[in-house]
Order: structure tokens, then C-alpha cells, then sequence
């Protein structure tokens, strides 16, 4: 912990070199997390849940932070159904249906990792079930508001809070809730990563415009009817206003690939064809890279002063500037 101002009191705020050390055991309890959740299904015990996480959290050299409680020697707790909170796993079966919370964190050289995630194991021949149990999440309320989970005092709370009811058909506020929680929560390497929960405003936009042109060709929006014909001629419909530069129609573009890469992750499914044959969304928007900017750079003798008494503000003020905050 930083050092505080008052004494006798530690500072919320950490320094650099702490916070880069609290990156890898977070590391580690997602990691961890991503193989229980993987490996959860009908038939699958608690128990081998434990066994899955236990492997991830000491094959990277941590330990299960659950094992420093006196007595507890499993590394995840997992609560099923009934069990509210800090199940502990064991020979429970799974079955279809059910609501599965686990709960898992990692010590690493003394920082520490700790997450959860609740999923509704489907079950084909009880789907009203299923959604009544999904309901009990927040992901059906008509707003988000993410602010909790942005770590910057200048974030606005416009850009952290999306409203569904603003949307006027059911299908499409369906498709936005499922699109944004995958957005939000899936992470696609060689694609991208999981998006900030301060661009939630920014993606709801893109995706509600691509929702409503499709819609109102479809009739109703169902992701599995579009097709090849419909994007290209969205695509078409956005570069017909002058005024959009191509950069802006590629991000908008863009919402169209992520159903098709999102698609495992999306409870209908996403686009089953792979959008303009896997060309970027900025090249069919007309996105050309420009030529690097030849205006003559500022003189080194100026430029090496500015740069080393900003720095100072990260390697000589930047405690003082958090403690006192």
C-alpha cells in the first residue's frame, strides 16, 4: 500500500509498481475462471470444477487465496441453485437448468486476484425455465449503468449508462442486451479484446443503428436472415452520406463482423456467414492508411526539456499527487 497522509491510515491509491503487480494474479483468477466456466455441463461435478481452477492457479505458481482461510482446502467455491453463496464443491452433479455461481482468486507473490460469474446451464426441453432462471440477473433491467466499474473520476455518466427502453421493439432490445454482455465479456485474441465498460454508450450506438436498417428490411430482427445482400447494402447505405468520412463507416461496419465472431457467444446465435469473405469492415468502408505526416517536428533541444519535466510527474510527483488526493 501507498503511504498516506494521515497517519495511521493507508492509502486507497496504489503506485505504479503495485499496480503493475496486481495484473498477473488477476491474470491467473481469470484464467482460472475461463476453465471452470468452460468445463461446466450436465454430469459434471463441483468437484472437478475445483480440480480445473486448482490446475490453472498452481501451474502459474499462485495459490488458491480461498485456501488461506483456516480449514478450507479447496481452491473455488462453487454454489449451486439453492446455495446462495461460498458453496463448497464436492460430488454435487449438474444438471440441466441449473444456476451454477463459482467464486475464485489467486495469491501471487502477495497481491491477490478474486472474481465470480453465474451461468444457467441450458436445458432444450424446459427453455421457460431457463429464461425465468436468466431473468434473475441484471441483464434484463432496462438500463446499465457501469459506472461501478470505471475507474476514472472524468468519466461521464452518459458514456457508462445505456437505456433499453429506448429502443422501441422487444427483438431489438433483445439483440442489444445479448450483443453488449458478449461485447463486454468475451475477449477474442487476434480480434479483440473485451470491450471497456466506458465505450458501453459509443457500442450501443454503432450496434442500435446496424439494428434498426436491418430490422426494418427484415421486418423483424433475426440475425440468422441476414445475409451477404443486406450488409452490402447497408454498407452502401452508409457511404452514400458524403459526410461520413470512411474511418467512422469502417467502425460502423464493424458491429457486422462482431455478430459473426460473437457467434458462439450469442444466445440465438450470430451471423452465420463470414461478412465481405473476411475483408476488414475499413477496407470495405474505403479506409485508406495516409502517408505519414511530413510537417516539420518541434527541435530536439525543445522537445527533450518539455518530455523530462513531464516525466517528473510519474517518477518524482506522482505519490504525492495520489496521497493527497
Amino acid at each position: 500500500m501507498s503511504r498516506s497522509l494521515i497517519p495511521g491510515r493507508r492509502s486507497p491509491y496504489k503506485t505504479p509498481a503495485q499496480l503493475r503487480s496486481m495484473i498477473e494474479p488477476g491474470r491467473i483468477t481469470s484464467d482460472a475462471l475461463a476453465a471452470v466456466r468452460a468445463l461446466i455441463a450436465p454430469g459434471v461435478t463441483t468437484g472437478e470444477l475445483d480440480a480445473a481452477a486448482s490446475e490453472v492457479i498452481t501451474s502459474r505458481g499462485a495459490k488458491s487465496n480461498f485456501q488461506m482461510v483456516r480449514g478450507y482446502r479447496h481452491t473455488i467455491c462453487a454454489s449451486v441453485n439453492e446455495q446462495v453463496v461460498h458453496g463448497i464443491p464436492g460430488d454435487r452433479v449438474l444438471e440441466p437448468g441449473d444456476i451454477v455461481s463459482i467464486d475464485a482468486g489467486a495469491d501471487y507473490r502477495g497481491w491477490n486476484g478474486d472474481s465470480a460469474f453465474t451461468v444457467v446451464i441450458p436445458d432444450p426441453t424446459r427453455p421457460d425455465l431457463v429464461a425465468a432462471r436468466e431473468e434473475l440477473s441484471r441483464v434484463g433491467d432496462s438500463s446499465w449503468d457501469l459506472g461501478p466499474a470505471v475507474f476514472r473520476e472524468n468519466a461521464r455518466r452518459c458514456h457508462v449508462t445505456v437505456h433499453f427502453d429506448v429502443l422501441e421493439h422487444a427483438d431489438v432490445q433483445a439483440a442489444m442486451r445479448a450483443y453488449l454482455y458478449a461485447r463486454l465479456n468475451v475477449g477474442l485474441p487476434g480480434y479483440h479484446p473485451k470491450l471497456p465498460p466506458a465505450s458501453i454508450r459509443q457500442a450501443f450506438n454503432r450496434a442500435r443503428r446496424f439494428f434498426a436498417f436491418a430490422r426494418e428490411r427484415l421486418g423483424r430482427l433475426d440475425l440468422g436472415r441476414i445475409d451477404q445482400a443486406l450488409i452490402d447494402a447497408y454498407a452502401r447505405h452508409l457511404r452514400d452520406d458524403s459526410a461520413r468520412r470512411p474511418v467512422i463507416v469502417g467502425q460502423l461496419l464493424q458491429v457486422v463482423t462482431d455478430l459473426y465472431h460473437l457467434r458462439d457467444h450469442l444466445p440465438g446465435g450470430g451471423l452465420g456467414f463470414e461478412p465481405w469473405a473476411g475483408q476488414a469492415a475499413a477496407r470495405v468502408a474505403g479506409y485508406r492508411h495516409v502517408r505519414e505526416n511530413r510537417t516539420p517536428r518541434m527541435p530536439e533541444e525543445i522537445v527533450t526539456p518539455l518530455l523530462a519535466w513531464s516525466l517528473r510527474y510519474v517518477t518524482t510527483f506522482a505519490t504525492d499527487i495520489l496521497a493527497a488526493r
